[in-house]
Order: structure tokens, then sequence, then C-alpha cells
């Protein structure tokens, strides 16, 4: 499957490459010492700035017991203040492993439909979202891209994605409604029902990593001699 341009799919899902950037919302937590910037990480200052309505339903549900919540949110807006990317453990196939990192802010509307209790419920909630880093890893193969026998950027083909989600958390009022729903149901689940294994679940929502051979394709669209350079040096053969 190949995605063009500076696609929604694009900034949903990876965070590899700047075209490999950008999520979701989230608030303010700590990284690991395993998510530490690289020295030689570039920053793609193109692709900082704000992004609206790029995440829509691409969310992994939340499964407990019998029930499972669907998370979307159809409307919001996400800022990407930084961004590094490092290209790193070079093999014989041409691949690389990226680890990226973006700086996010933003806010936008969270909407959750439960199912597995009955009729399905749908709770709605306007969330703010604080500043923090989000971390993506996989293994990647970039060639130069063509249109029309011309150079129009390049291919980032996922080889194998190093982690199956980023995961993202959450300031939102939702959690705390779902849980109350859960305890009121959780009489009627015979034990199946863990509410606070539930609260935990909800602090976050995943983001899936791209399949692997999901290639994507970065136009050459403000580009800067250093982001050529960068991209350049570590094309396949």
């Amino acid at each position: 499957m190949t995605t063009p341009g500076r696609p929604r799919t694009l900034v949903r899902k990876i965070l590899l490459a700047a075209a490999l950037l950008c999520t979701v919302c989230g608030a303010a937590t700590a990284e690991s010492p395993s998510t530490a910037p690289s020295p030689h990480a570039h920053e793609i200052e193109v692709y900082n700035g704000s992004y609206a309505n790029q995440a829509g339903d691409g969310f992994v549900p939340v499964q407990q017991g019998p029930i499972t919540i669907h998370l979307s949110s159809p409307e919001h807006e996400l800022r990407v203040l930084s961004n590094q990317i490092a290209l790193s453990e070079p093999r014989e196939d041409g691949s690389w492993r990226a680890d990226v990192r973006a700086r996010l802010e933003g806010e936008g509307d969270l909407i959750a439909r439960i199912e597995g209790a009955g009729e399905p419920q749908t709770y709605e909630d306007r969330v703010r979202v604080g500043q923090q880093w989000i971390y993506a890893a996989a293994r990647v193969r970039i060639r130069p891209a063509t249109a029309d026998g011309r150079f129009s950027g390049y291919d980032i083909e996922v080889v194998e994605p190093l982690q199956p989600v980023v995961r993202i958390f959450l300031r939102s009022e939702l959690a705390s409604q779902l849980v109350t729903t859960c305890r009121g149901l959780a009489s009627l689940a015979l034990g199946l029902l863990d509410c606070d294994a539930l609260s935990a679940s909800l602090a976050a929502v995943e983001v899936p990593m791209p399949a692997a051979g999901t290639v994507y394709t970065v136009l050459d669209t403000g580009f800067s001699p250093a982001d050529h350079d960068f991209f350049d040096r570590h094309l396949a053969p």
C-alpha cells in the first residue's frame, strides 16, 4: 500500500521520519531512557505546525471482559512543536532503524461507544491536550520517488514495526464516566469486568503502527538542503 504526500494516515500512524511523524493528542508524560534523543537526530522543520482532524477512528479498541469501547476523535487540532528523527543500525538489505520523537499539544473531541452490555451507549467529551513527547520506532527502507520521470521525494517502506502501537496519554473526564458505567454493569457481568483495569486502559489511547510492507511517499515540498542530505545519506542501494 502506498500513501502519497503529507496524508492523515502518515500523521496518524507512525511518526517515522517526519513523514513518519506526528500522532494524536496527549498530556505530559515522562519518557523512558530508551526514548532519549540521539546525538545524530535530525529535525525536519517543515513538519512542525498544526494538523486538523488527522486521527479519525484510528485507535485500538479497549476490551474489558464482555464489553468493547471504540474510541474516535472526529474533530481535533494537534500542534507539532518539534521533532527528532534518528536512523541507525544499517543492514545489508538497505534498511535502517528509525527512532522518532515528536513534541505535541492540542485539543479535540473524544467519542466512546460501548458495545457488549445491552444497547450500545455513546459518550462524548472535549479533551484539552497538554504537551508531551511521543516516541515510535520501526525499521525502514528509503528510496527516491519519481513522478513523470522526475525526482519527487522519497518512498519510505516500513520493513518491520519495532512496537505494536504508539501510546498517547489523555486528560479527559470521559474515563471517569465510563468507569462509573462499568461499576454499574459489574454486578451483572459475573465478575468478568475489572473496572480498575478499565480505568487504567482509558488513561491513554493506542494508535497502531503500520504493517510491514506499507510504503509512504514523502513529497519534496519545503525540504531544506539539510533535509535532502539527511535522506540521501540513508538511501537503500
